[in-house]
């Protein structure tokens, strides 16, 4: 949260912007005026930064009780992230399209729980032209651009997030 050269706090290219999840960070950035709509003419190439930058999702969420066993459950993140809950790393994941979850027994409280997901883009890959036996990323090739799409490399919670509460034995 500190810069090491400095110790101020860190901060974003801009003020902390609102984002339904899931969603796309692309949307999010179009309905607050950071980007012009991608869809349209040439204006995706304005956006290729999105892709190559670090993004920081926080929120926070109320628990009433413990429970034996508490799991939060990820649909996607596209393409890797760092999971905090409370402070605390509970987790890490690389790769889009597969669910995950993370035990969070031990690090959740009664009352708030402070979350936090560090979505880390997706390393260049191989775009329409290039060796499938040289793609090692779990991801589709088509937003490094093709000739039907533009260059839309997606990066951020593309699945809902849940967490999972039993008193009982998990299978």
């Amino acid at each position: 949260g500190k810069s090491v050269e400095t110790g101020t706090e860190l901060s974003g290219i801009f003020e902390s912007l609102k984002i339904k999840v899931p969603g796309s960070i692309y949307d999010c950035l179009e309905q607050n005026k950071k980007i012009r709509d991608i869809r349209i003419g040439m204006q995706s190439l304005e956006a290729e930064w999105v892709a190559n930058k670090w993004w920081i999702y926080d929120t926070s969420f109320e628990l009433e009780k413990l429970y034996d066993f508490m799991s939060l459950h990820f649909g996607c993140v596209d393409y890797s992230c760092h999971v905090y809950l409370n402070g605390y790393e509970i987790g890490k994941h690389v790769g889009a399209a597969a669910p995950f979850e993370f035990d969070i027994t031990k690090y959740a409280v009664v009352g708030c729980n402070k979350l936090r997901v560090l979505v880390i883009p997706a390393p260049e890959d191989m775009g329409q032209i290039g060796y499938t036996d040289k793609v090692f990323t779990q991801r589709p090739r088509f937003d490094f651009k093709w000739d039907f799409c533009t260059r839309a490399v997606n990066v951020g919670i593309y699945r809902p997030v849940k967490i999972i509460c039993s008193d009982y034995a998990k299978l």
